[in-house]
């Protein structure tokens, strides 16, 4: 008899075991459904990504959308914190998808719908800008003109500071300031245009596009391309002679006519296009070496017709509009620090750039905008607060690819 009892007492701890077994691993499913039905006209990212966080374990799981719909199984039952993220680029930025939902019961099988919103961040990136030009042979160091001054040697690296592919494709690079668009040189006027809303806009005299049909003319991640005013090898004798840099391995220049000066020839890097222009004469862009900016937009909102330009109130010449939503990237730079954050010193919208770098003409001193952090592929993340004070240092001597910036596949004349 107590044999009895005694195996039916096993057997019954045994069930129970079970039983108690069963109910701690007992799982749920949870499906995720991405609404980005508020967005409109930006291109979604082929995949989400849906981070699940136990409350009580701070355990996560990861998975990504299929058809914009989040599956995951085998979760234990409990309260969920639920994020969504994801990145997609277009016409030079980088658009940032996030939506969350959090303390979800998911004590059973459960489907839900998280909305998402998007922040725009400029993919693209001014990495380096030399425009100062140089001087040598001096015979008073005091005074720059008393040498040899040198200023072909201008260039702008445009880095994509993202991780998704960027196109050139199409793109317009301009400037303004004193003595362009913006304002008379010493500043006395401030142009005003003719157009509803101008506050809504910059005004410049001439834009130089990039060519291609919208997918030639790629940048992956961790690559630059340098915009040259002449892509050719500036420390030859008869140019610099061996005190500037060689930029015939330059992506792009802007030259735009033969002729004009007898040093000038075309090279392997690809012309830009001059597609509209109210002022410029010059063959080669020569922007200023003391006080001025440089701009990057995707003409989204803006033409670029070499005609009908808007109208100045108070000058003399018709500009072209450019939309501010339009713009990815521009800096600005003086010759001093006076006045550095006075609006009317300040030629971009406090929202472009609250400030400016300053550099001295002819001084040979190169913008380079700081490296915030490094991906773990080693690919340099630069710091873009919009403000050219605190996103640029100056250093001595211009570089081009700095801080191992890649070289674009296309480009196969670099050495």
């Amino acid at each position: 008899m107590k044999k009895i009892v005694s195996i039916l007492a096993m057997v019954a701890a045994v069930l129970a075991a079970c039983n108690k077994n069963d109910k701690a691993t007992k799982t749920v499913s949870l499906t995720v459904t991405v609404d980005a039905g508020e967005i409109s006209g930006i291109t979604l990212p082929e995949t989400f990504v849906v981070t699940l966080t136990n409350v009580s374990t701070s355990a996560s799981e990861r998975v990504e959308t299929e058809n914009g719909v989040a599956f995951k199984e085998g979760l234990l039952p409990g309260i969920y914190n639920i994020l969504v993220s994801g990145t997609a680029a277009d016409a030079g930025y980088t658009y940032l998808f996030s939506g969350s939902a959090n303390s979800v019961s998911v004590l059973e099988d459960t489907e839900l719908d998280v909305k998402v919103s998007i922040q725009r961040e400029a993919a693209l990136v001014f990495k380096e800008v030399y425009h100062t030009g140089l001087a040598y042979g001096q015979t008073d160091p005091d005074n720059v003109w008393s040498g040899t001054t040198y200023f072909r040697d201008q260039f702008y690296e445009i880095y994509n500071n993202s991780t998704e592919t960027v196109y050139l494709d199409g793109l317009v690079l301009t400037c303004n300031g004193a003595g362009l668009s913006y304002a008379s040189y010493d500043y006395s006027t401030i142009y005003e245009y003719d157009i509803p809303e101008a506050d809504k806009y910059l005004f410049v005299y001439y834009g130089f596009q990039f060519p291609g049909s919208g997918t030639e003319y790629p940048l992956q991640p961790g690559e630059s391309a340098v915009v040259a005013q002449w892509a050719t090898n500036h420390t030859a004798e008869n140019l610099a002679n061996g005190h500037s840099l060689d930029l015939s391995g330059a992506e792009f220049e802007a030259l735009f006519a033969i002729g004009g000066y007898a040093n000038i020839t075309d090279n392997d890097a690809v012309n830009l296009n001059l597609v509209f222009n109210s002022y410029y004469s010059l063959p080669q862009w020569l922007n200023s070496v003391d006080n001025g900016t440089i701009i990057l937009y995707k003409p989204t909102h803006s033409s670029v017709e070499n005609d009908n330009f808007i109208g100045c109130v108070n000058g003399t010449l018709g500009a072209r509009e450019v939309y501010l939503d339009d713009i990815i990237d521009a800096v600005q730079w003086k010759p001093t620090l006076a006045d550095a954050t006075t609006p009317g010193y300040l030629h971009l919208p406090s929202s472009i750039d609250a400030g400016y770098s300053v550099e001295s003409m002819y001084s040979g001193t190169s913008m380079v905008r700081k490296v915030a952090y490094t991906r773990e592929d080693g690919t340099a993340v630069y710091q873009d607060t919009n403000n050219s004070v605190n996103d640029f240092t100056v250093e001595r001597a211009p570089v081009a690819h700095r801080n191992g910036a890649k070289v674009p596949s296309w480009n196969t004349w670099a050495k």
